[in-house]
């Protein structure tokens, strides 16, 4: 006949269960707490844990990995959920209190999105900063001596043919 688990006739299984369900702490950790091995946690943990336990393990380990839009999603379910109740129950001030958490939700959720960009927006004209003036104008002095690609440059850089910047 086969050997008893340790763990299973522990005082403290319930507590062992719930930290191997948490996942919070090593095997070695818990095991050292509650006085076993961890072998013996790793073996009860995979033939006895009840699969209840497991799934909802795995429900929290998934809740926390759901990114920010996920999160804000549910909280907005939530919210409409209980403005919904509210109404139906006639209570006035509590609709109206979820209508306000609703629109800082959908705010938020706006924002995280990038569908709503309330940053300010900073327009910088390269063409008239004093680097790029200069820098053009050592360009097109350097290439006096070379007609022809001073004015395919010039084109390029968008400037009239015809300039005289860049000379001496």
């Amino acid at each position: 006949m086969g050997r008893v688990c340790t763990v299973c006739r522990h005082p403290g299984r319930g507590a062992i269960d719930a930290a191997l369900v948490a996942g919070d702490a090593s095997l070695n950790k818990i095991a050292q707490q509650y006085g076993v091995s961890s072998y013996a946690l790793r073996r009860h943990r995979d033939r006895h844990l009840s699969p209840a336990l497991a799934a909802l393990r795995e429900a929290e380990e998934a809740e926390r990995e759901a990114s920010l839009q996920q999160r804000i999603e549910r909280l907005i379910e939530r919210a409409e959920r209980l403005l919904r109740a509210a109404e139906e129950d006639g209570r006035a001030q509590a609709a109206l209190a979820a209508v306000r958490e609703l629109r800082s939700l959908l705010e938020l959720l706006g924002k995280a999105s990038g569908e709503l960009n309330d940053r300010p927006q900073v327009t910088v004209n390269l063409m008239a900063s004093p680097e790029w003036l200069q820098l053009r104008s050592a360009l097109l002095g350097a290439l006096l001596p070379f007609p022809d690609a001073r004015v395919a440059a010039a084109a390029v850089l968008e400037l009239p043919a015809g300039t005289d910047e860049g000379e001496p």
